[in-house]
């Protein structure tokens, strides 16, 4: 009995142990399992997280594209909606619904049951989204909209945890908008400044390159506000050195001339003199040197980059603008063609290789033009009339608009004109340059959605007398901008037949002709004045030739001391490429050069009423963001 109870008690020890052994590999078993299914889990969100960001950055790419083509950005969602790319909610508490395929062919198989999914929102909300003031993170004004981004990632429906493993990103992408009106002056490369009479300049100044500027023996430049250039370049930063053991305020390199000093900060210069720590971007938002590397058959330099804001495009428009390597495969960059004044204008005036006209009113959305000559006739006084241009050395090819006639014009037959003017001279070239003159344009068309008036052209561009300087009904300044190769400021006294002739009689002394005059002011001053905003463009300086500096980026070609004429530029001046067509070297006032003598002063001051409302059709400085991610 002892022994068969001893038999017993092992047998039960024997089972109990292997029903351990057996719930140890069971709970082992099942533990591994749980392990794997959690593994995979994560395995499985890592790839959804992945996916969901390559999915933001290829909707960020879209948000920043349609932009670029001159989408407003408060449309974008609607745009983005309109390529099937998200839907729209009806308020921000809401996410996508749509199932779409990735944009990523890796996670794309064509069959919606193994087919990754993936759900998209875009979301704009204009009493929150929407802001005007200082941009963040700059010291630039102007308009910042935020777009509120929702992506829903899971993996393919026939997948066991399809729904088990989500991944939920959002997104605020973010754009800025500010008007390239921003300063009183502002160069696209080395600035150089150093004026013969009294020079005052109202407004900041900022260059993407150096400054070079100082006072001269018979002219004292005076600075009121900000002066910023950009860090690092070369030649490094202000007021340098002219490299002949001289402390001056000249760009090394360049002809020596007479003796600068500081100029007058209305400040200090420890406070007002700032640097950039990137460059500023003029092209709306483009990376001028990725088109260059992109499109060298469209631009073979950055300057065309810069220089297609007046360029008409690529192709049978004009073919003198068009580059001898262009692609026509290609076409015109999608980004460029939205900036193109040509493109942005309502009325269009083409003077042909014939020299005859033809004048078309364009619906600026589809690009569809409508021959109006007939109607506008009456405001073109003059076609391509040889006038010399003592600057140049060279007869213009001179077309004149009166602005007055035109306003009229604009009145009875386009109310819904949208105040962007361009006129484009097929025949112009540095040999024989053509122009563009506005005269009586002291008031300038107004437009329904008050937009105001600007004036564009591959070619150079005359202003004759005072511009823009009639208030409207309610007192304001109409927004106005005018944008030429090359933009030169004659008097109410300018004649054409006394273009080619000397101001001075064979003793050297100044004979009338040629003699800058204009209406006094109430205090007796005479005055131009235009009140817009300048962009246009120079010759740089070389080791022989002076540039001429900002005070010259407006030229003149009369004689403006006799009748102690002063010059007002209330708005901006900006140079942003080198001209094209009006190429020869500046010229120094007096004998022997006979261009001009120097205005009694020259004053710019910036006119902030270009940042609330930027003239119709011009150009701005875009800026983007992603924004923080968050869950949703």
């Amino acid at each position: 009995m002892k022994i068969k109870s001893q038999k017993g008690n092992l047998l039960i020890s024997t089972l109990s142990f292997l029903i351990l052994l057996s719930v140890g590999a069971a709970t082992v078993l099942g533990l591994t399992a749980t392990s794997y299914r959690l593994s995979q889990r994560a395995e499985l969100r890592a790839q959804a997280r992945a996916l969901a960001d390559s999915e933001m950055e290829a909707l960020f790419y879209q948000f920043t594209t349609q932009i670029l083509l001159a989408t407003p950005p408060t449309n974008t969602p609607a745009a983005l909606n309109a390529l099937g790319l998200v839907d729209v909610p009806a308020t921000s508490a809401e996410g996508p619904t749509t199932a779409r395929s990735p944009f990523l062919a890796a996670y794309r198989t064509g069959n919606a049951a193994t087919e990754w999914v993936v759900k998209r929102s875009a979301f704009y909300n204009p009493a929150l989204d929407k802001f005007f003031g200082i941009v963040p993170q700059t010291t630039k004004q102007g308009t910042v909209t935020n777009i509120t981004i929702k992506i829903e990632v899971t993996p393919p429906p026939s997948h066991i945890f399809h729904d088990t493993v989500s991944v939920r990103l959002g997104r605020r992408f973010s754009t800025s908008n500010t008007p390239i009106f921003q300063y009183s002056v502002f160069y696209e490369g080395d600035l150089e400044l150093a004026p013969g009479a009294n020079m005052r300049i109202e407004g900041d100044v900022s260059a993407n390159g150096s400054i070079f500027m100082g006072s001269t023996s018979t002219g004292t430049l005076t600075l009121t506000q900000k002066v910023r250039y950009l860090e690092n370049s070369i030649p490094p930063g202000v007021f340098n050195d002219d490299g002949l053991g001289n402390t001056t305020y000249r760009k090394p390199g360049t002809p020596v001339g007479g003796a600068l000093a500081a100029p007058v900060f209305t400040g200090s210069q420890s406070t007002q003199v700032e640097t950039l720590g990137e460059p500023e971007n003029l092209q709306g938002g483009v990376d001028a040197e990725d088109l260059v590397y992109r499109r060298p058959d469209l631009f073979p330099s950055v300057n065309d980059v810069y220089r297609s804001l007046i360029a008409p495009p690529p192709g049978p428009a004009n073919p003198n603008e068009t580059p001898a390597s262009y692609d026509s495969t290609q076409g015109d960059d999608p980004a460029i063609s939205a900036q193109r004044i040509y493109n942005r204008a309502g009325l269009r005036v083409t003077v042909n290789t014939d020299n005859t006209v033809t004048v078309e009113k364009v619906d600026p959305l589809t690009g569809v033009a409508t021959d109006v000559t007939a109607t506008y006739m009456g405001s073109i006084t003059g076609v391509a009339t040889a006038i010399r241009d003592m600057r140049e050395g060279k007869d213009v090819s001179m077309t004149t608009i009166d602005v007055s006639v035109l306003t009229t014009e604009l009145a009875a037959a386009y109310p819904d004109f949208n105040g962007v003017l361009y006129v484009n001279v097929k025949a112009s070239n540095s040999s024989t340059p053509g122009a563009v003159r506005l005269v009586n344009a002291s008031a300038t068309p107004e437009t329904a959605l008050d937009t105001g008036f600007s004036v564009a052209t591959n070619a150079g561009l005359y202003i004759q007398g005072n511009y823009n300087t009639a208030p409207r009904a309610d007192g304001s300044t109409n927004p106005a901008m005018i944008m030429g190769d090359a933009v030169t400021l004659l008097s109410d006294a300018w004649r054409d037949a006394d273009a080619g002739a000397s101001m001075y009689d064979a003793s050297g002394n100044l004979n009338g002709t040629r003699r800058g005059d204009t209406t006094p002011d109430a205090d007796g001053v005479k005055t131009l004045t235009i009140q817009a905003g300048i962009l246009t463009g120079n010759v740089p300086a070389t080791s022989t030739t002076s540039s001429g500096g900002a005070q010259n980026l407006v030229r003149y070609l009369e004689d403006m001391k006799t009748n102690s004429i002063n010059v007002l530029m209330h708005g901006a001046v900006g140079r942003l490429f080198q001209s094209k067509d009006y190429t020869a070297g500046f010229k120094q006032p007096n004998l022997p050069a006979d261009v001009y003598t120097i205005p009694a002063k020259r004053d710019i001051q910036f006119n902030t009423d270009l940042l609330k409302t930027p003239p119709a059709g011009s150009p701005t400085t875009t800026s983007f963001s992603r924004g923080n991610f968050f869950m949703w």
